[in-house]
């Protein structure tokens, strides 16, 4: 059966995430590298809901709430994970483990002894999900894990009441199989919005994720350009209009001349002619006085 290839950064995240907190099915802590971990395609999920199924809001201590142990994100089932193949397949938790059994002792999964493979599925069908993981749990506590991102530079405080940044977090579950000296580790991968962040790295965070100072700032260039070509626009418009030699004064009604986008050559001519116009004006006067200056001396005399 063929697999699809994983579809740019939305079903993982593409850069480092932040382990959230280790649980497990053994209380003795379990050993620091597994045996074999895969990766969950990531979960987008908004702050609110986060902290509903992972922490206790009293104290904001690491806490798998019970009363979501059937939510979707906590369970084993219609879930899909990574293969090193870089493609997306269905998470079947137990065939998995019979899987990994025999990868680990370098056997097919028909040569396993039924032996292992009965005990291997008794103890996988009973975690259906993490609300049903008892045993070691290390995790930081929520106003850690932010202290932890803000030092990183993952996220930044933000005065843009509508910013909302990316937290990539990970919550692993560490499956433990102490007959065949089997650890595997399971990564549920969630992309949190953050009401009130911004992420300081261009790119960090998915697109649909919101309006913030970066994006603003990032437009600022595009309308620069948007108004210097209008501007040329204008001015262009405007020379070809003074060039054609039409009466500026008959046609204001119909064109509007903008002084702030005309080079100073057209207003200097604009204005040489208004004032031989003014002078045209006054000599007309002038004249005209003259005229009735004389016609006057004439009626005396």
């Amino acid at each position: 059966m063929p697999f699809s290839k994983i579809d740019g950064a939305s079903e993982l995240v593409p850069h480092e995430s932040f382990i959230l907190a280790v649980i497990s099915n053994v209380f003795q802590p379990p050993v620091e590298n597994p045996d074999f971990t895969f990766d969950l395609t990531a979960a987008d999920i908004t702050e609110s809901d986060f902290l509903q199924l992972f922490f206790n809001f009293s104290t904001n201590h690491f806490n798998i709430n019970q009363n979501n142990r059937f939510h979707d994100l906590l369970s084993l089932l219609n879930k899909s994970y990574i293969s090193g193949a870089n493609q997306i397949v269905p998470l079947n938790f137990m065939q998995l483990v019979l899987s990994c059994i025999s990868a680990k002792n370098s056997v097919t999964a028909n040569t396993v002894s039924q032996l292992s493979r009965f005990s291997a599925i008794q103890k996988a069908g009973k975690i259906q999900n993490l609300a049903q993981v008892c045993g070691f749990q290390k995790a930081f506590s929520w106003f850690e894990i932010i202290d932890l991102m803000s030092s990183s530079n993952v996220i930044a405080h933000s005065a843009n009441p509508l910013a909302v940044a990316y937290a990539p977090l990970i919550v692993q579950f560490l499956y433990v199989d102490t007959d065949v000296n089997l650890t595997i580790a399971l990564n549920y991968h969630f992309n949190v919005a953050l009401p009130g962040y911004i992420n300081p790295t261009p790119g960090l965070g998915p697109c649909h994720y919101s309006k913030d100072e970066a994006s603003m700032k990032n437009q600022t260039p595009n309308k620069l350009t948007t108004n210097n070509a209008a501007k040329n626009k204008t001015l262009q418009e405007s020379q070809k209009y003074s060039e054609s030699g039409d009466d500026l004064e008959s046609e204001s009604d119909t064109y509007t001349l903008d002084l702030l986008t005309v080079s100073p050559s057209i207003v200097e001519q604009i204005q040489l002619i208004q004032k031989d116009n003014s002078s045209e004006d006054n000599d007309d006067a002038s004249d005209e006085k003259s005229l009735t200056t004389e016609s006057s001396g004439n009626q005396w005399v």
